[in-house]
């Protein structure tokens, strides 16, 4: 961490410390480390995404029916996300 937050603002102390917390990507080791965690995650979301546009797309030409769709493609782009996550590759840090 190069730059630091001023403790004077109340969020400085958390963001500091959660900064030398996270260290070296340690997000996308969590995901390969809990691999069922991670299927039941992906799992849930994709079948509720799934069954809310559906359900969203029954309703076609109500203003509720484009929210619902709207939260399902949210949850599928959940779902892709944690599936992707431990194959991210690790960032260059800029100098």
């Amino acid at each position: 961490v190069t730059k630091r937050i001023p403790y004077s603002c109340g969020f400085g102390r958390f963001a500091n410390a959660y900064c030398m917390y996270r260290g070296k990507e340690q997000g996308m080791h969590f995901w390969k480390e809990h691999t069922v965690l991670r299927m039941v995650l992906i799992a849930v979301l994709f079948a509720a995404g799934l069954a809310a546009v559906i359900s969203g797309w029954r309703m076609t030409g109500r203003l509720e029916g484009l929210g619902i769709m709207i939260l399902g493609t949210g949850l599928l782009v959940a779902a892709l996300w944690i599936y992707n996550k431990p194959f991210e590759r690790p960032r260059k840090k800029k100098t």
